[in-house]
């Protein structure tokens, strides 16, 4: 698909949450570079990382027991998870301690599945309203 082969360049791509669109890239270096650059956000600023479910997660984080339980306990893709990483990763991504959603939205969840974890940050430039829908994010 050709979000995937934007996501293997090292791109951002937008994509729908059950929520407001996302901005995506794959979780390193320089597409974490080119992801602040084009939000002009700060570079001690976090951003949390969404997966398709918790297997996914599993690869960069230590996910507890009870965290199923906890999860099916709210509407699905309503929480954001802060869970120690199994390695420490780029600070951006939060280092030591990474936010993770497990996504509900079907789209998302497909992308997911086909390019493993990517950020999970609002698709606009820092300090500025977020777009309502994918298409007017896409245009941004």
């Amino acid at each position: 698909s050709a979000l995937l082969d934007r996501v293997t360049r090292g791109e951002a791509v937008v994509y729908p949450t059950s929520t407001q669109p996302a901005l995506g890239c794959a979780p390193e270096g320089g597409a974490l570079d080119r992801l602040f650059e084009l939000k002009q956000r700060r570079s001690d600023a976090r951003v949390s990382l969404a997966v398709a479910d918790l297997d996914q997660a599993e690869e960069l984080v230590h996910v507890p027991e009870g965290v199923t339980a906890l999860l099916a306990s709210f509407p699905a893709g309503s929480l954001t998870l802060v869970l120690p990483a199994h390695h420490t990763l780029d600070v951006r991504l939060g280092g030591d301690s990474v936010a993770v959603r497990v996504v509900a939205h079907p789209v998302a969840h497909a992308l997911l599945s086909e390019t493993g974890p990517l950020t999970a940050t609002s698709a606009n430039i820092s300090g500025t309203p977020p777009h309502a829908d994918c298409g007017d994010a896409a245009l941004w």
